[in-house]
């Protein structure tokens, strides 16, 4: 008795989900090589990131028990109109040898994942291109100001002395309404010193940012989930249900690799960060009375 195989395609939005059966009827176990037939590439299933045990750029080859069928089945991008009546080919049949997967595969099957250096991942869909120097810009904010105290001149943007401005405003404030605190006129509401208004739409701005992107990386996970060890039904539903937020089913792994690593620098980040603000003690009281 010989092996057979019975492969067929389903073609969905310029993608083909090919599934096979290899049936072995015989008493001892025989190795097979299946070779894709289609002109794109083949997007086998993963585990840890590396292929699946068995496949290869050019299909599968595995060992079918005695008196068993082997079911196998994987992805492959196509043109428009392209046709996948014979998807898969059985190249070659012969008796089981040792395993296929060299060790440098085998270990990384069996590692957890991983993530390149944070200060290599810039921030994504970020205002700024690169990280500022806190330590530098507040050297170069103090050479500026001594500058500026040395030449005996006004920092950039003010037109008139600080000092004398302060004491032409009390001067007014003096002849408008006398010694009364009240007859001053009052700031209007939010545009004190403190930012006011101005500072919470800026946080309202970042809060909408930061939750655009997490809602678009959290539909490319969804969606890599879904198509993730899915059946030929599930898969062909997850791709028909969405264009994958513009993201080829080919560069998905890809996108979603680089998204893991974006999304661990951001969280060590904002670590730091909170650990800063709760250690911080801001002496309000104090800097009113000094002002």
């Amino acid at each position: 008795m010989s092996v057979s195989l019975d492969a067929s395609a389903d073609v969905r939005a310029g993608v083909a989900l090919v599934t096979a059966r290899v049936s072995n009827p015989g008493p001892v176990a025989r190795r097979v090589r299946l070779v894709n037939r289609l002109d794109g590439p083949v997007l086998p299933p993963r585990r840890r990131g590396a292929p699946a045990d068995g496949w290869s750029a050019e299909g599968f080859d595995g060992v079918v028990p005695a008196e068993e069928t082997l079911a196998v089945g994987y992805a492959c991008p196509v043109g428009e109109g392209a046709s996948a009546g014979r998807p898969l080919k059985l190249a070659d049949v012969s008796a089981p040898r040792g395993t296929t997967a060299p060790p440098v595969e085998r270990a990384r099957r069996d590692l957890p994942p991983s993530a390149p250096p944070r200060d290599a991942v810039p921030l994504p869909d970020g205002p700024q291109t690169g990280r500022a120097d806190p330590d530098e810009a507040g050297r170069e904010a103090d050479d500026a100001a001594a500058d500026r105290g040395a030449a005996g001149s006004p920092a950039p943007g003010d037109a008139t002395d600080p000092t004398a401005e302060r004491d032409d405003r009390a001067s007014r404030g003096d002849r408008e309404g006398g010694d009364d605190p009240a007859g001053s006129p009052a700031a209007p509401a939010g545009d004190g010193a403190d930012g006011g208004d101005g500072a919470a739409a800026g946080r309202s701005s970042d809060a909408t940012a930061v939750d655009a992107y997490l809602d678009t990386v959290e539909r490319r996970v969804a969606r890599g989930e879904q198509l993730t060890d899915a059946s030929v039904a599930e898969a062909t539903a997850a791709l028909a249900g969405s264009d994958l937020d513009g993201t080829p089913v080919a560069e998905l792994p890809d996108a979603l690799a680089a998204d893991a690593a974006a999304l661990e620098a951001l969280a060590e980040r904002a670590e730091r960060l909170a650990e800063r603000a709760r250690a911080t003690d801001v002496p309000v009281d104090a800097l009113r009375r000094l002002a």
